[in-house]
């Protein structure tokens, strides 16, 4: 005679726990695994009633969560603020950019135009370097080596300080 945790019913869920009564249509995650796929349980999926079909399905991008261990979930949200945090910045360089261009400044139109294509390319770069060190900290973190130190990253504050130069050095 199947018991009720055969099927997922009666309280009994299949990763332990309870899930308080049976929802055939439902898919429920049953664990992670290393490499960062999810095993599910697929009932809409099972050939007869009752049983249940278990699906893999993968994270994207793939060579971040191949390798290692799923982290303690507070470091991959600890990852994903300082990434949220580099892709705001992009759009306030793409801004300022767009701004310095569009505003009559008391100086060269070459320079304004310089420093406003420097702040736009660094907007550009902000969101470039924002996804590789996301990647590179999470797979880092999952793996447990050494948090990565991206060496390209210093070229931001430096472009900062060129495009202020030019227009505070440049004023008529």
């Amino acid at each position: 005679m199947p018991k009720a945790s055969d099927k997922g019913c009666a309280g009994a869920s299949a990763d332990g726990g309870t899930d308080g009564g049976c929802a055939p249509e439902t898919t429920r995650r049953l664990r992670t695994t290393g490499g960062g796929a999810r095993l599910q349980l697929d009932r809409s999926a099972a050939k007869w009633p009752g049983a249940m079909v278990v699906k893999r399905r993968e994270r994207w991008p793939r060579w971040v969560y191949r390798d290692g261990e799923e982290p303690d979930y507070r470091f991959s949200l600890a990852i994903e603020r300082t990434f949220l945090a580099w892709i705001r910045s992009s759009p306030a360089l793409l801004g300022a950019g767009v701004a310095i261009d569009a505003v009559d400044l008391d100086i060269s139109a070459g320079m304004q135009r310089l420093s406003a294509g420097i702040l736009v390319v660094l907007g550009i770069l902000a969101a470039v370097a924002a996804w590789l060190r996301w990647a590179a900290a999470e797979r880092a973190v999952r793996t447990g080596t050494q948090l990565p130190s991206l060496a390209f990253t210093v070229v931001i504050p430096l472009g900062l300080i060129l495009a202020a130069l030019i227009v505070v050095l440049t004023i008529r």
